[in-house]
């Protein structure tokens, strides 16, 4: 074979990314030359130089120039391990693998600006941009028309963020005993200790702080009542900072945005642009002053174009990512399939686009603070704009460091990207999305396009050591798709991300590689056969996987030495767990479900398993908890472990063997320990639907949308009710008080 045929040979085994694909590379390696030490290799740098960047198995570079095994780590029982004595390599990575991954920068705002005018020009329809997804994107797109303007509705991408998290002990520790909050009340179920998560509930030990439909109310934890409330909008999530509220909302007023001028050179042909009124996607971020609890006052908020996907507190500072399609572009589309009509369309499309000017291409936002609104500011800085090396869409993924004693020093980073799942460090932000194919325009017969993802993820990295603003850093690529924020870890400096692809799952570490790209410096694969991720759990050097199809293998993996990441033990019991929850020395609580042999669901289940043992991990007791499910199974904010008395609680919905015959709707509390799983109690709300329980002050108080309960945590016996005045039955009788605790 020629070199350049055994290195396209190899380029394509490296793609595999699997273990196979690794002995495959260096197979064919040996074929063209005799192995040599990678700085004698010169005249197969090309070839080595492949093998080495991809790392299919820990450190490929360092195994042909050695092949030495004797600075394997030791995997003690208790999870710790001795740190291997080989650095971790700097590899030599190819420019091709480096342009798959890491974003190119724009040097000018004159350079962003052409860029996305000449690749919308390439792409455009008469019936807008396209989007990721075969979604379409467009700045409320007009209508042209024969008769009176006709307003259609414009398909906005939106990307979902998926909450995803739980408490953790800090980096590169044991598993602990995890309080999941102070010395006498819990707080939010993180994945990282110290950084904290928006949800819809927070307490401070004295005051709680509840979003419900609409409204923001503080409530007195010590008396339990309503100390006040504050309309806030349609609200997602919350944050606490001292004395501030952060308000995740939709504006109030939704902000109307241009349409395109009526153009008279084609109205001549019996069509006119309309401009009906369109409206700006926009997420609002409200500052409350919560420091008299009878009267939260909103001192400031921040308008922002696009969606709000996700949010991490760090050291006070909140970096809330967002991902907007381009709104401010005034694209048209043709009101029937007449050609002439389409054909006007795409030519006032192409015009508006060639007229588009920076701001029109950019996000934007306000700040309004003491009664003053700013000017609009765009989010994307022209000497710090990045887009991937391959067109993939016309998506902002914006990094917003929000400080809520200076709304007005917020800053923003931004790439041309989108964004789905959030995981953060006490230092780096990383924001993942599935991988797209590429976007091409609508087809000659109007036929949309169908876009499906790659089984790829691609990884944006960004430094928020600096309290005042993120910093892109560098973005990375991994085979197959992540399951939420739990697939992916830092340890070390690295990535550990776990994803499926087809039929069989991986974990992979990154590192950063001199700034140029997140390489795969290691990988273990084989994990689940012919099964997908369920659950995934990184603590410090260990890392816990579970797949399901029909039984559920707990994968046990030392990452102690990121270059050669491997499988140390597997149990496999019937049914899944879709999540876990480190507990006190070496001890795993798992919320999912009990599944037949054949893999069919019999119900909700929560599983201890004792992983003291890596090698032989053990399951040490099972509680069914019957037909249904809970929110905690996906919601990791639904769960609370309070160590001082052992106690999980999970809310949950059951129903009978038969349809139509009773269940239970609310929470259920269970006595965890190795040598015993017993039921304490349940409360219910009624018809709403427990969604969290939190304790404070010795008492255990859970949430709906009909009101708070408090409730003894010992016995789980009612104490007292405090209902909200917006609460609407769900059945549709109006407001309802609770009722009683279903037996």
């Amino acid at each position: 074979m020629e070199e350049r045929d055994i290195e396209r040979h190899l380029e394509r085994l490296a793609e595999r990314g699997t273990p196979r694909g690794a002995g495959d590379v260096l197979d064919a390696a040996r074929s063209a030359a005799v192995v040599r030490p990678l700085s004698a290799a010169r005249r197969f740098a090309p070839v080595l130089a492949i093998a080495a960047s991809v790392s299919l198995i820990g450190g490929i570079a360092a195994a042909i120039a050695t092949r030495s095994h004797n600075d394997e780590p030791q995997f003690t029982a208790s999870g710790v391990t001795t740190a291997p004595s080989t650095p971790l390599p700097e590899v030599s990575i190819p420019a091709r693998l480096i342009a798959q991954s890491r974003l190119v920068r724009f040097s000018s705002c004159g350079t962003y600006t052409s860029y996305m005018r000449a690749k919308a020009l390439q792409v455009v329809s008469p019936y807008g941009l396209p989007s990721l997804g075969g979604r379409w994107a467009g700045g409320g797109p007009a209508v042209l028309t024969s008769g009176a303007p006709e307003a259609r509705s414009s398909a906005q991408g939106s990307e979902a963020g998926t909450p995803a998290a739980a408490s953790a002990p800090a980096q590169g520790q044991d598993l602990k005993a995890d309080t999941g909050g102070g010395d006498d009340f819990s707080t939010t179920n993180v994945q990282e200790a110290g950084i904290d998560e928006p949800d819809v509930v927070k307490t401070d030990g004295k005051r709680i702080y509840v979003l419900n439909n609409d409204t923001l109310f503080v409530v007195d934890a010590a008396s339990p009542k309503i100390l006040g409330s504050m309309r806030v909008g349609y609200a997602t999530d919350l944050l606490l900072v001292d004395e501030r509220v952060i308000v995740f909302t939709a504006p109030d007023e939704p902000r109307p945005q241009p349409g395109p001028q009526v153009d008279k050179a084609i109205s001549s042909n019996g069509a006119v642009a309309a401009s009906p009124v369109q409206y700006r996607q926009q997420a609002r971020l409200r500052v409350i002053d919560v420091s008299n609890p009878a009267a939260p006052k909103e001192t400031s908020h921040l308008d922002i174009d696009g969606n709000y996907i996700s949010a991490r507190l760090v050291n006070g500072v909140a970096r809330v990512v967002l991902g907007a399609y381009p709104q401010h572009i005034p694209l048209a589309y043709p009101a029937s399939n007449d050609p002439q009509a389409v054909q006007m369309a795409l030519d006032k499309n192409k015009q508006t686009i060639r007229s588009a000017k920076f701001d029109d291409w950019t996000p934007h936002y306000t700040v309004t603070s003491g009664g003053k609104t700013s000017a609009e500011r765009p989010t994307v800085s022209c000497d710090s704009a990045y887009r991937p090396p391959e067109f993939s869409g016309f998506g902002t993924l914006s990094v917003l460091s929000l400080d809520p004693k200076n709304p007005n020093g917020a800053k923003t980073a931004s790439v041309v990207a989108d964004g789905e799942i959030v995981y953060a460090s006490a230092t780096r932000l990383y924001v993942a999305t599935n991988q797209w194919g590429p976007v091409r325009p609508m087809a000659d017969n109007g036929v949309m396009p169908q876009v499906e993802p790659l089984p790829k993820t691609l990884v944006h990295a960004f430094d928020i050591s600096d309290a005042a603003e993120a910093k892109y850093l560098v973005s990375g690529t991994v085979r197959g798709t992540v399951l939420n924020q739990f697939s992916m870890s830092e340890h070390q400096g690295n990535l550990r991300v776990a994803t499926t692809d087809r039929d069989e799952s991986f974990v992979t570490v990154l590192a950063n590689q001199a700034g140029k790209v997140l390489a795969q410096v290691g990988q273990v694969g084989g994990l689940g056969k012919n099964e997908r991720i369920y659950a995934v759990r990184f603590i410090g050097p260990v890392g816990y996987v579970v797949t399901f199809r029909q039984v559920d293998p707990l994968y046990v993996l030392n990452l102690t030495d990121p270059t050669k990441p491997r499988v140390v033990g597997e149990l496999k019991i019937t049914g899944y767990s879709a999540y876990l929850h480190p507990v006190g020395d070496n001890l795993l609580i798992g919320v999912g479900q009990e599944a037949s042999a054949e893999g069919r669901r019999l119900g909700t289940q929560v599983s201890l398993f004792d992983v003291s043992n890596p090698a032989s991990p053990k399951v040490l007791q099972r509680h069914m908890l019957g037909q249904g499910g809970s929110t905690a199974e996906f919601d990791h904010h639904a769960f609370l472990y309070w160590a001082p008395k052992k106690l999980t609680v999970i809310p949950i919905q059951t129903y009978g063997p038969d349809k139509g015959a009773p269940g239970f709707m609310g929470a259920v509390g269970l006595f965890t320990s190795p040598g015993d799983m017993h039921e304490v109690g349940r409360v219910s709300h009624g018809n709403f639907l427990v969604q969290r329980s939190l304790v404070v002050g010795g008492r255990l108080f859970t949430y709906s949308n009909g009101g708070i309960k408090v409730s003894n945590l010992d016995t789980f016996a009612e104490q007292s009710w405090v209902p909200f005045p917006n609460a609407q039955d769900p059945s549709g009788g109006g407001k309802t008080a609770p009722g009683r605790t279903v037996e």
